[in-house]
């Protein structure tokens, strides 16, 4: 029963039962399904408004040349990425240093 629309038919042409049945839709529970659905479509329609298909497929410039501080992040990132599991996290060896180096310090943020 969570028709959005209201059937003429019925005898809802009045806008005191119209106002009542949008009431009525919007505070009635709706199926966990459909709020996840809508929640995805609307959060995929923002992101690709914002950002952009090439940004979101990571087919775009700001991946392959980045500027100014995100290149320095996404280099931390790809050092962490690649290198092993051990303790603690974010320390990394990748940037050939001898005792290695902490990826907070490549401004990464993880």
């Amino acid at each position: 029963m969570y028709t959005i629309g209201v059937s003429r038919a019925a005898g809802a042409t009045d806008p005191k039962q119209r106002l009542a049945r949008l009431r009525e839709l919007l505070t009635n529970d709706a199926p966990t399904s459909w709020v996840l659905g809508a929640s995805a479509v609307l959060g995929t329609f923002v992101a690709w408004r914002v950002f952009g298909v090439g940004y979101l497929l990571g087919t775009s410039d700001f991946w392959s040349w980045p500027a100014g501080d995100a290149s320095m992040m996404l280099t931390g990132w790809e050092y962490y990425v690649h290198e092993p599991w051990h303790w603690p996290l974010a320390h990394t060896f990748g940037t050939n240093g001898a005792a290695g180096t902490n990826i907070l310090y490549l401004d990464d943020g993880v």
